[in-house]
């Protein structure tokens, strides 16, 4: 059986290295019964490689884990796409508070940065200024994680139209915000 482990973004099976992750995407419930589906994770890799794995709730291991497609120029494009924003990716903290603890659990790889956030979401202009205009002190308090959000969601959106020139597979969650924590698997 082979173990597992992500370290500084490098995937060790065996007590090998055997790639290294430029991208990844986790979205999983923060709440749910044990056994039950719970969410999946895209990520690339070096090569190109694009890996889907299914979760059940209460497990950190995936249940279904897939090859879908290796091709050197995802990787190329995925990494353009990282560095475009590699400035403002390392200002980025690793963890988006918004205030949210329920709903999704979010976590993304953006080649050498971890980011963690719970119940991440767009938030339009329109929402913006009700915010600072109704509700000031959320807005003030939470104003750094809303723009960080939304860089994170347009990166995802921008990866994901990588994704549709080779394959069916989308994140899990899109580049307007929208979650999607199922992704059917035939292995």
């Amino acid at each position: 059986m082979l173990k597992d482990l992500i370290v500084k973004h490098i995937i060790i099976r065996e007590g090998r290295a055997i790639k290294r992750i430029i991208f990844a995407c986790k979205c999983t419930r923060s709440f749910g019964r044990s056994g039950e589906e719970d969410g999946y994770s895209v990520s690339i890799s070096s090569g190109g490689c694009v890996e889907v794995c299914n979760y059940v709730f209460g497990q950190e291991k995936p249940i279904k884990r897939k090859t879908v497609i290796q091709d050197i120029e995802i990787e190329k494009r995925v990494l353009k796409i990282i560095r475009k924003y590699s400035r403002l990716i390392s200002k980025m903290p690793g963890l988006l508070n918004n205030g949210s603890s329920d709903g999704t659990c979010d976590a993304f790889v953006l080649d050498d940065k971890e980011i963690i956030a719970w119940n991440i979401s767009k938030t339009s202009l329109l929402k913006i200024i009700y915010f600072c205009v109704c509700h000031h002190g959320y807005y003030k308090k939470y104003q750094q994680s809303i723009y960080f959000e939304n860089l994170l969601l347009k990166i995802c959106g921008e990866v994901e139209s990588v994704l549709k020139d080779y394959t069916e597979i989308r994140l899990p969650i899109s580049g307007e915000g929208e979650h999607q924590l199922c992704q059917n698997l035939s292995i």
